[in-house]
């Protein structure tokens, strides 16, 4: 009596390779998808002035929005300029890293974040950043 292997004679397995490339591409997909939504876009919407050395800041930051009519709002809460110094110096108290992100409306008074950049130097906050949207040069090249 002769025995033999069980496998003998049939099909040796394997791996489906283009069912697992798609799963791959939609998980890819899926991660793209939920990056874009990790930026930090808090604040009111305004119209950012351009900068060919925008960088994205992803520290512990404070929101300041100054509006084309000069009014600010501190992630979304309305403020007054003389209110802003006490808000400031209790965020500089509880988290001493704590860094302040301006986006100014491009056609906002500069007087206005002259003043809010006064008002962060007085308080100690060091970390102040003014939002800018990135210049997009296109170049072609001539041959």
């Amino acid at each position: 009596m002769k025995l033999q292997h069980p496998f003998t004679g049939a099909k040796t397995p394997h791996v489906e390779i283009l069912p697992l490339i798609d799963v791959v591409f939609l998980v890819l997909i899926a991660f793209i998808y939920t990056s874009m939504f990790l930026t930090q876009n808090t604040g009111l919407p305004v119209n950012l002035p351009e900068s060919s050395e925008a960088k994205t800041e992803t520290s512990k930051v404070l929101t300041l929005t100054i509006t084309r009519g000069g009014d600010l709002y501190l992630d979304e809460q309305q403020v007054q300029f003389t209110d802003l110094h006490t808000i400031l110096s209790e965020a500089k108290a509880a988290r001493p890293d704590v860094s302040l992100y301006v986006k100014a409306d491009r056609d906002a008074h500069v007087n206005s974040l002259v003043k809010v950049m006064d008002i962060a130097h007085k308080t100690g906050m060091h970390g102040l950043t003014i939002a800018t949207d990135k210049i997009i040069t296109i170049t072609q090249k001539t041959k």
